[in-house]
Order: C-alpha cells, then sequence, then structure tokens
C-alpha cells in the first residue's frame, strides 16, 4: 500500500514541522511508499525530490521509505508511530484506512479538515488541522506558541492522545491512498 503523488500535502507538512525543529526530542517523519506509476510514467520522481530537497533546505529530519507495504507492514509502522499524519491536499479526500487503522493502534493523529478525520478525531484521538497553512498546524499542537516544549501541550489532550504518546520519540508517519490520475 502507498503511492506518492502530488496532491498529497507533504510538502505542507515538512512546512509545519520546520517550525518545530528546537522540540526535543527531534522528530524524524517518516514518508512511506513509491510513487504512483502514473505519476512516475509523466514525470518521474519529481515530486519526491522536490520534497527531499523541501525537507534538506527547512532542515527537517525526513525519511522517505519508498517501500510499497502489505496491509500487515502498514499496519507495523503505523503501530510503531508516536503520531500518524495526513496532510491530504485535496478538499475531495473523504476517507482514510489509514486514519482507521491509526486510531484502531492507538496512535494520535493529526490530519488535515476530510470529512471522516474530523469525525473520527472529534473523538479526542488527535486534532484537525487547516488545509495547506503549515504556520498554523504547531498552534494546534500546544495552546501557547510561547511554550518551549510543545509536547506539553499535547500531554494536555484527552486520555487517548496522553497514554500513546507517553516514553515514545516524537516520529510521524504518512501513508497515500491509491488514487486514479
Amino acid at each position: 500500500m502507498g503511492l506518492l503523488g502530488p496532491g498529497k500535502g507533504i510538502e505542507w507538512a515538512i512546512d509545519a514541522l520546520a517550525q518545530l525543529r528546537d522540540l526535543k526530542p527531534r522528530v524524524k517523519y517518516i514518508v512511506a511508499g513509491n510513487t504512483h506509476p502514473k505519476v512516475f510514467e509523466y514525470e518521474g520522481d519529481v515530486y519526491r525530490n522536490m520534497l527531499i530537497q523541501r525537507a534538506k533546505n527547512r532542515k527537517v529530519d525526513v525519511e522517505f521509505d519508498p517501500e510499497y507495504r502489505s496491509l500487515a507492514s502498514l499496519a507495523r509502522l503505523i503501530s510503531e508511530a508516536s503520531i500518524v499524519i495526513l496532510p491530504y491536499d485535496s478538499p475531495d479526500q473523504v476517507t482514510s484506512g489509514v486514519l482507521v487503522d491509526a486510531i484502531a493502534a492507538g496512535r494520535p493523529v493529526i490530519a488535515t479538515a476530510f470529512p471522516h478525520a474530523v469525525e473520527l478525531l472529534s473523538t479526542g484521538a488527535g486534532i484537525v488541522v487547516p488545509r495547506q497553512d503549515p504556520p498554523r498546524w504547531p498552534k494546534r499542537f500546544a495552546p501557547s506558541s510561547r511554550r518551549q516544549d510543545l509536547r506539553s501541550g499535547w500531554r494536555r489532550r484527552p486520555v487517548v492522545w496522553r497514554r500513546n504518546s507517553r516514553g515514545r520519540t516524537s516520529r510521524l508517519v504518512t501513508r497515500y491512498s491509491v488514487k486514479s490520475y
């Protein structure tokens, strides 16, 4: 599972994480998924290369995992994450299997506002952030932008959030859904 292509919102997540460079422990963002075959056919790895360069320019620790994952492998990756981020760019995104898998695994989720995320994350399993507006995302992670350690704001989230992030290093995972082009 997992195919990378434009419209997934990864660039916005990289921009938001650039604002969290001082967070300890340092956040490592794993972008899992190979380039969608149709995207690769027309433009090669232009999008992936742009993301790699963007991460370098913003000094964000991003690991690009090009593996096409089975459901079992994806479930393991999600269960190893401290946080799952779903920064979908498209307002047409309706649902996400990874969202369900992350909540089932007890992982907090940061997602852009798509219908399924708004509904499921209202239970306290994560937060919804505005689409394509990364400067506002870190402000949602903590009640005050003046906090030195933004994780202190996370601990004030509901019990689901607190229980699943205790004692883990900050690690974000994105998974891509198959989309026809």
